[in-house]
């Protein structure tokens, strides 16, 4: 049986929220605080037969850890998931 948009959607939400917990988590043990101007931003792109929405820390002026990030993606079957990754060296 397949999925409604709205069914879809609300998978789609549910895992950003997700990511956007996780990052937010990160941030906070790598000391990337939002009072210290850290935020997270949201880009979409084409990706894994479908789109991406790929969440980062991004400061206006310091580099964020190389490799932090999030990506959460709904495909053309219509699959919904995504997968969190830590700063490289920080495995």
């Amino acid at each position: 049986m397949g999925h409604s948009d709205v069914e879809l959607s609300v998978q789609f939400t549910d895992k950003v929220q997700n990511a956007h917990a996780y990052l937010e988590s990160e941030m906070q043990r790598l000391g990337l605080l939002r009072e210290d101007g850290w935020t997270i931003i949201q880009v979409t792109r084409e990706g894994r037969g479908g789109t991406e929405m790929v969440l980062r820390p991004f400061h206006s002026k310091l580099a964020a850890p190389e490799g932090l990030e999030c990506v959460v993606w709904v495909s053309a079957e219509p699959v919904v998931d995504s997968e969190c990754a830590p700063a490289k060296g920080d495995a």
